[in-house]
């Protein structure tokens, strides 16, 4: 029973987790196509990480883990998800070379990288909360299953 409230209590976070990375991917196609005219795919993916890493943390921050954004934070979260970034830059660097689509790579590459992304985000976030004296983001209310 206890395993079912704790998945009940969380389980409006992952969805909220859910829908803000479905915005940031759409930012990360809608990049990608954009820098993919003018570069080449690897330089354009690169690219588009940067525009997508604060869209990323303004989005994650404020609607799924429900914390004021700020400095402090993003250089926490950058520490966070550094290198899942880098997983997701080599990852799609090398099936590049495989399969010439690079917006079909680059949503194959995010989907595979989900899970990890969330377990580390909500560590870094946790983390935040607790030093910034507060709890806010680190755990749903129970309520939360009922709402986004």
């Amino acid at each position: 029973m206890n395993f079912v409230n704790t998945v009940r209590r969380r389980s409006g976070r992952l969805i909220r987790f859910g829908c803000s990375s479905v915005c940031v991917l759409a930012v990360k196609i809608g990049l990608l196509w954009l820098f993919e005219r003018y570069t080449s795919p690897r330089t354009a993916y690169g690219l588009t990480h940067i525009g997508i890493f604060l869209v990323s943390y303004f989005l994650h921050s404020v609607f799924t883990f429900k914390q004021d954004p700020g400095f402090r934070g993003l250089i926490a979260f950058f520490k966070a998800v550094a290198v899942i970034k880098l997983l997701d830059y080599v990852l799609f660097a090398a099936l590049i070379t495989y399969v010439p689509e690079s917006l079909l790579v680059a949503t194959a590459v995010t989907g595979v990288t989900f899970v990890l992304r969330f377990f580390i985000m909500r560590a870094s976030f946790q983390k935040q909360g607790k030093e910034n004296g507060s709890q806010k983001g680190s755990q749903d209310p129970p309520s939360a299953s009922s709402r986004f």
